[in-house]
């Protein structure tokens, strides 16, 4: 076997390799499941982190999904968009959202 199949072969054969390639189906699957559901998976992680930390600060949120500022507050629109979530008034804070 070529040297260059061979290391392919083993860079298939590590354990770092099938953890990223099940995590990949795994997304995959979970984005075929949500999608009839209207929602991306993007979608409902945000659901998720709003259900285990209500009242938190859109950039805590922002934070905690690993991800911009501006693309939280997109996904936010959609979400309220949809009644999935509501923008909870808070006379000290005005960027606290929780899911409904």
């Amino acid at each position: 076997m070529p040297k260059s199949r061979e290391t392919a072969r083993e860079t298939q054969d590590t354990f770092g390799f099938l953890i990223h390639d099940v995590a990949r189906l795994l997304r995959k699957n979970f984005n075929r499941r949500v999608q009839s559901l209207g929602m991306t998976q993007e979608q409902c992680r945000v659901i998720l982190h709003l259900s285990r930390n209500e009242g938190v600060q859109q950039v805590e949120l922002a934070e905690l999904l690993e991800i911009k500022p501006i693309t939280l507050a997109r996904l936010l629109d959609k979400l309220r968009e949809s009644a999935l979530i509501e923008r909870r008034r808070n006379p000290d804070d005005r960027g606290r959202f929780a899911s409904t």
